[in-house]
């Protein structure tokens, strides 16, 4: 039967150093990993025909040391599992023991301190000079990702703050998204630049934070070590910016843009042009390669369904790429500068903002100021032409010559006005429709006051048929 209670090995004389090496001893001969956590050492022992799958934790106490199974892997069928995994690592530092001497331990295991107090040595002697290997500055950086926590922090406060504040929990209006600093075209281009940013620190909801949150934590673990907190910091900031100002570049309307992705996907893009180079070793290059071009292309993919902003991530993965390739063959070499590195990119990605942002032309908020009047002028013009309508009169159709009729042309003035504006399909067509309902009002009051003039069964044909279309167009206008 298995061994479910612990073993309590003692030492008889042996100094806790001593029996480490004879526990690592034990491990090599088995055949087992091994390796330490939480005080506590740890065998993981592989399935063959002799042994259950498990891992076993060895933990010392005084001159004592503790066996005991942690969890169990894949068992063999019942009863064929004749060694238990405990009574073996017993029986092999049994006969381990007396093979060696407290001497030969003491030995071995100052060897050992030497080996691993040399090799820390190199480790600091090669980081002085950047010449630790990709590998290596990821393995010793466990725990140390602060800028990556950081800006999980931040997005994720930015969240809370906007639940907290009654916007919602699974989704947010866009009105809250728009107020809170999300990017919006017309607003970008019309001089709020700071949305450019702002927006990436912003998610639609708890799904969309928790996705790109997580996707984020895996690629930051492997590139920030890679690149270095700061550069790691600018680049991230660079990628959002440039996603941001692609999506404004494309998007015509009143969409808002939000999301940390497409500063995401810059990271990918940095971590794929780095994986297309010698910077990291060939064993583990193609692998990663695959993983991140996998998640690259289905999320490319993913995005093409929905609303889904989809240039801000290409906008992010190639600016991402650019960065990546120009720190590997300008920075990342024997003399990496980071200094250098993050001023050229907060130079390009500077540049590229005052460079292409002005030409991105929207009129959006230029209409709205513009169209203003026209309301004006309709509530001006609409006042004789309902008295008139009523009680109709010889002074009812003078107002209607003297503030209808000129109110209702300069309507149309400044809807014409807008004709060269860059604006969205939406105000187009909205203002074609005004256009129409325009001219037909100037019809209309056209109708009244030539209506002693006209045969009157000509004139209630052709009002009710002006009126028919006014009302339909109102209909439509109401319903937008």
């Amino acid at each position: 039967m298995a061994q479910t209670q612990p073993i309590r090995y003692p030492f008889n004389g042996l100094t806790a150093e001593q029996f480490f090496i004879l526990l690592i001893q034990a491990a090599q001969a088995l055949n087992w990993q091994m390796g330490n956590k939480d005080n506590k050492y740890w065998l993981k022992v592989p399935l063959s025909p002799e042994s259950d799958s498990e891992e076993l934790l060895v933990g010392i106490e005084s001159d004592v040391a503790v066996l005991e199974r942690k969890n169990s892997g894949l068992r063999l069928p019942k009863g064929k599992n004749a060694n238990d995994n405990l009574m073996r690592l017993t029986a092999t530092l049994n006969e381990l023991r007396a093979a060696h001497t407290p001497e030969w331990l003491s030995a071995q295991f100052e060897q050992m301190m030497a080996r691993q107090q040399a090799h820390e040595k190199d480790i600091e002697e090669r980081k002085k000079t950047n010449q630790l290997t990709a590998l290596e500055k990821i393995s010793l950086s466990k725990g140390m990702h602060y800028v990556t926590y950081s800006i999980i922090g931040i997005n994720v406060l930015v969240f809370l703050l906007m639940v907290v504040t009654g916007n919602g929990f699974l989704e947010f209006n866009t009105e809250a998204l728009v107020k809170w600093g999300g990017q919006i075209r017309y607003l970008t281009v019309g001089g709020e630049w700071y949305r450019l940013i702002t927006s990436t620190f912003l998610h639609a909801g708890l799904m969309h934070i928790a996705f790109n949150m997580y996707a984020f934590y895996y690629i930051g673990v492997y590139l920030e070590p890679l690149l270095g907190r700061w550069r790691y910091l600018a680049v991230y900031l660079a990628c959002g910016i440039l996603a941001s100002m692609a999506s404004t570049w494309w998007r015509v309307g009143e969409e808002v843009g939000i999301g940390a992705s497409g500063a995401i996907f810059g990271m990918y893009g940095v971590f794929l042009a780095l994986l297309t180079t010698k910077f990291i070793e060939p064993g583990v290059r193609k692998p990663m390669l695959r993983s991140i071009g996998f998640f690259v292309v289905f999320n490319l993919a993913y995005g093409t369904m929905g609303n889904i902003d989809n240039v801000a991530h290409i906008g992010g993965l190639l600016s991402g790429m650019v960065f990546g390739y120009l720190y590997y063959y300008l920075f990342m070499g024997k003399k990496d500068n980071i200094a250098a590195s993050i001023i050229i990119t907060a130079v390009l990605t500077a540049a590229t903002v005052l460079v292409v942002l002005p030409t991105i032309k929207d009129d959006t908020q230029k209409y709205t100021k513009v169209t203003a009047s026209f309301d004006t002028y309709v509530t001006k013009a609409l006042g004789p032409l309902l008295v008139c309508d009523s009680a109709y009169s010889p002074e009812a159709v003078d107002r209607l010559k003297q503030i209808s009729m000129p109110a209702w042309q300069q309507s149309a003035r400044v809807l014409d006005s807008t004709n060269n504006f860059v604006i969205p399909v939406y105000y187009k067509q909205r203002r074609d429709m005004l256009r129409r309902y325009t001219q037909l009002q100037i019809t209309h009051t056209q109708l009244l006051i030539k209506r002693d003039s006209m045969p009157a069964s000509q004139y209630t044909d052709e009002m009710a048929k002006v009126r028919i279309k006014i009302s339909a167009l109102l209909d439509t206008l109401n319903k937008q």
